[in-house]
């Protein structure tokens, strides 16, 4: 028995319209998307150096500038990151600068005051919660005269007159613990660290000092 042939499917015509309009989609598709790519990667490629640099970025007059800007810059300017602001002069630190606390909104730190970016002058800090643990004066990066350290609670702990050659040190209870020479006190503890620091080294080991 033969069976009768199926019968073919009649095929339906192309239209020549919805092959153009596919094509022109797809391209249409391709050509966005080479856009977008090309766009993020320019801006990739602007932001990069903020990314690099990030740890010296600063704002100067409102503009985003890196730490390679500031050689010749003279003005204020500001380190959103180390939350410190103040003015430079021919790309050293001058005058009086202020510093806040990372996690505190504009919470002072410290003031210091510098002259060719050496620490020169008075200065002050505090603590997280707005109390003075510290104030003194520099002169062109070492302190001088009378300065004195508090507390976190705002106990007197040192008081350091370098003119007069004078140490004063209170306990946790404000009680004095130490007054008298500030440079016998250095080498105290200076020789103190010396014979700490000897006693934790590897036996058999040798160390030659020099003459004078």
């Amino acid at each position: 028995v033969q069976r009768p042939p199926k019968p073919k499917l009649k095929e339906k015509p192309i239209n020549a319209n919805q092959t153009a309009n596919s094509k022109s989609k797809i391209s249409f598709i391709v050509i966005a998307s080479a856009i977008i790519i090309l766009i993020g990667g320019v801006i990739s490629f602007l932001l990069l150096p903020q990314k690099i640099d990030e740890e010296y970025t600063i704002v100067v007059n409102g503009l985003r500038k890196t730490k390679s800007d500031l050689q010749p810059y003279t003005g204020v300017i500001y380190f959103p990151k180390s939350k410190e602001e103040g003015t430079y002069k021919l790309g050293l630190k001058s005058g009086e600068w202020t510093y806040y606390h990372p996690y505190k909104i504009k919470m002072l730190k410290a003031k210091i005051n510098y002259l060719n970016g050496e620490k020169h002058g008075p200065y002050k800090e505090w603590n997280v919660n707005g109390m003075l643990i510290a104030e003194g004066v520099y002169d062109r990066g070492k302190e001088v005269g009378l300065n004195k350290s508090w507390s976190n609670q705002g106990v007197l702990n040192k008081v350091v007159n370098y003119k007069a050659d004078r140490l004063t040190l209170y306990n946790n209870a404000g009680k004095k613990i130490y007054d008298g020479s500030l440079k016998e006190w250095q080498f105290v503890r200076k020789e103190r660290d010396r014979k700490e620091w000897q006693r934790k080294l590897p036996s058999g080991i040798i160390i030659f000092k020099q003459d004078g």
